[in-house]
């Protein structure tokens, strides 16, 4: 079946001719998830950097798409309470996406009549404050800012690769250096001397001299990899980069009101509110005020000018494959000053279309969308017509 299925293929290809990106010959099929069944033994209790407690099932180990599963997500409890999970439940298992593993359903059948279950928790597994749940919140959190497991978690995730890049440093490292009280916030990583970390666990000279270099070498940060690694709730690495590129000083970026944030493109209501709330925080500000001292510099960064054209105010949607990377359009169109949406309705202005178009150009069709190609594109950008 093998054998026809390519000789298939080489036909169509033939026939119709392909791109590289895009062959015209090719089928998208998606196949139903592999599943197995495992035990729920425990529940882990992760705890996040901005305090969030998080169910992990404990399972007995199973194989799963070619590896061995022993831990799934649960993600929250209210998720606990759909699946009405007891522990010592069989239950069946997915990856969602082929990569994270998920419980699906649960088999009461087989559950024990003494089945203990699975509740939200008391207290923080850290710290041991009692854990909270905010009104209209479906997580339950550890309020105290100074529990070690979000003070780790808050470190970590500012020195990680898409963060600050300091790939000296691990978790082993900075749980030491918070036991021995030479660590509160990630700010005292640049008070670190040679011989504070000499004095540790496994930690040469060498060693002690190459987490330095890490460390210093951070200090030249880009204003997006600042922005992204202080750890501001709902603002990732894209976010960060459309923030830095939108104000381009860190000062500017701690000035602005609710208001201006709102303005900004693919920024929402929540997301702005949790911005200027952050920098109007006075642990937030000392903590920044602390990184500047001691010698952070994030870089300004070139702020999106937007300049009047046909395409000024109006929504673009992209599809198709284009002669150039869909970011370089994208922005391209937004210092246009156009809205890059990603599906179309009736509020669309534009199709921008390559090569192999497809729903979203059927959609347009429909809606009596204007549909546009890249030489019109750049007409309209360069002569105004």
């Amino acid at each position: 079946d093998g054998i026809v299925l390519k000789v298939n293929a080489v036909k169509h290809h033939r026939q119709l001719g392909f791109t590289s990106s895009s062959p015209r010959w090719a089928t998208a099929v998606k196949f139903s998830a592999e599943q197995a069944v495992s035990v729920l033994r425990e529940v882990e209790i992760g705890v996040g950097r901005t305090g969030y407690l998080t169910p992990v099932a404990i399972l007995d180990p199973v194989e799963l798409n070619g590896t061995t599963v022993s831990r799934a997500t649960l993600h929250n409890y209210d998720h606990v309470d759909r699946l009405n999970l007891h522990l010592n439940d069989h239950v069946t298992l997915e990856k969602g996406g082929e990569i994270i593993p998920k419980i699906v359903t649960v088999d009461p059948k087989l559950r024990s009549v003494n089945a203990q279950k699975i509740k939200p928790p008391s207290k923080c597994p850290s710290c041991g404050s009692p854990a909270e749940r905010m009104a209209g919140d479906v997580e339950w959190r550890c309020p105290n800012k100074n529990c070690t497991a979000q003070q780790t978690e808050q470190i970590l995730h500012f020195v990680s690769r898409r963060a600050m890049d300091i790939d000296t440093i691990g978790p082993a490292l900075i749980e030491q250096l918070i036991y021995k009280h030479l660590l509160h916030n990630a700010a005292d990583l640049y008070l670190l001397s040679h011989e504070d970390l000499s004095g540790l666990d496994r930690m040469g000279d060498k060693s002690a001299d190459n987490v330095l270099i890490g460390i210093d070498e951070s200090r030249q940060c880009t204003l997006s990899q600042f922005i992204h690694a202080l750890g501001i709730t709902n603002v990732g690495e894209k976010t960060a980069g459309i923030l830095a590129q939108h104000f381009g000083t860190l000062e500017k970026l701690m000035s602005a009101e609710g208001e201006d944030l709102e303005k900004i493109e693919e920024i929402g209501p929540v997301t702005a509110e949790n911005i200027f709330c952050f920098f109007r925080d006075p642990e937030q500000k000392q903590l920044i005020a602390d990184f500047l001292a001691r010698g952070v510099q994030p870089m300004e960064e070139q702020i999106l000018q937007i300049s009047e054209s046909p395409f000024t105010g109006k929504t673009v949607v992209l599809t198709g494959t284009l002669s150039e990377p869909r970011e370089v359009w994208k922005k391209r169109l937004i210092q246009a000053g156009a809205k890059v949406s990603s599906s179309v309705s009736s509020k669309t202005d534009y199709v921008l279309a390559g090569e192999n178009a497809g729903s979203k150009l059927l959609k347009a069709e429909k809606l009596e969308v204007s549909v546009i190609d890249e030489g019109s594109a750049i007409n309209f950008l360069e002569n105004g017509n």
